[in-house]
């Protein structure tokens, strides 16, 4: 988000923003937020939102890491290698895929679990593990090579990106901007 935001305010000089980020869910009245920008499908019809975009959840590992212990062909293969476990997402120890047209969870475990989006895509790079996460946050790890990413025929539908406003306001004007600015440079980016 900051390179994002980075932008907007180089354009928009004027505006000012207070950046929260967090993995938790929170209460957008409680917590007096204009915006908040959600990666997940929308249950809670109470809030105003507008589908930004989308992205691809992966699982990747390092190349050390497939050389000393074999690169999975299949998401059950996963029961079988050491996986880095992100304890900030909601069933950290199950992830889905899609077998044969249809959703399944495959159970993973390994030496290393971090409530850190950083600490475990670090470990995964340093070979403790594979890992599992959306694409956007691993995106330069790829492209530099340091992990790769595999079972890609396996991957469940895209993740949508909503914009998320309190059900009693309006969103305000910057706020607004900043949706479409995001939504703009979403459908640019490889997500």
């Amino acid at each position: 988000m900051v390179p994002v935001v980075g932008d907007f305010m180089e354009r928009y000089p004027q505006v000012e923003i207070e950046l929260k980020v967090s993995d938790r869910e929170v209460d957008l009245v409680a917590e007096h937020l204009d915006l908040v920008v959600r990666i997940r499908e929308m249950k809670d019809s109470a809030l105003r939102a507008r589908r930004l975009g989308e992205l691809r959840v992966v699982v990747f590992g390092a190349p050390a890491y497939f050389v000393e212990h074999s690169r999975p062909q299949h998401p059950d293969d996963l029961a079988r290698h050491k996986c880095v476990v992100r304890l900030t997402d909601r069933d950290a120890e199950t992830w889905p895929f899609r077998i044969g047209g249809r959703r399944k969870s495959v159970r993973v475990s390994g030496p290393f679990r971090s409530d850190s989006t950083a600490a475990a895509n670090a470990a995964v790079v340093r070979g403790i593990g594979i890992g599992f996460a959306p694409l956007w946050q691993v995106r330069s790890l790829v492209d530099r090579g340091d992990v790769e990413i595999i079972l890609e025929d396996f991957e469940v539908a895209r993740i949508p990106i909503f914009a998320v406003w309190p059900p009693t306001k309006m969103p305000l004007a910057k706020a607004q901007l900043f949706a479409d600015f995001l939504a703009a440079r979403l459908k640019r980016e490889r997500l």
